[in-house]
């Protein structure tokens, strides 16, 4: 008998809890679609920053151009230029002009990407898009020597 009770108790539990599921209002009226300027409308995962809880990356699209604050750089304060917000299917994908990496590059500095981390998360991933050729000046040589016979070697070729 107290079997029976048992199953009628989680029976009744989980229809109850199912019926209360139904009446929770799935949809955030502030967090619909949003329009961002000349990139039209953004959606979850870009929000406007306006509506910060509404989405992963909020896009300040108030300003001229739009920027964005990536999640590494949240304390920092630096945003980058957004170029451009596309949506193939289901991938958003986004485009950033980074003006700190432009200016340390300007320095003629080698060592930016040192320890050069990117958030660990499934809702983002980054890579490069576009082919770009990047040739650093450095003043230093390499510690490495090669073989004598290696022109030579390449010679005989």
């Amino acid at each position: 008998m107290a079997y029976v009770t048992l199953f009628v108790f989680f029976l009744l539990t989980h229809l109850l809890l199912l019926h209360s599921a139904e009446g929770v209002d799935r949809t955030y009226p502030d967090c619909s679609p949003s329009n961002c300027g000349k990139f039209g409308i953004i959606s979850f995962r870009f929000t406007n920053i306006s509506h910060r809880l509404c989405g992963v990356l909020p896009v300040n699209c108030d300003e001229t151009p739009p920027t964005i604050r990536l999640p590494l750089e949240l304390r920092s304060g630096k945003s980058k230029e957004v170029l451009n917000i596309s949506k193939t299917n289901s991938i958003q994908s986004i485009r950033v002009k980074d003006f700190s990496l432009l200016e340390y590059l300007n320095t003629n500095k080698c060592q930016y990407l040192t320890n050069f981390t990117l958030p660990n998360t499934p809702f983002l991933f980054f890579e490069l898009t576009t082919p770009n050729l990047t040739l650093f000046k450095c003043n230093h040589t390499p510690n490495t020597t090669s073989p004598r016979n290696y022109i030579y070697e390449l010679r005989r070729l």
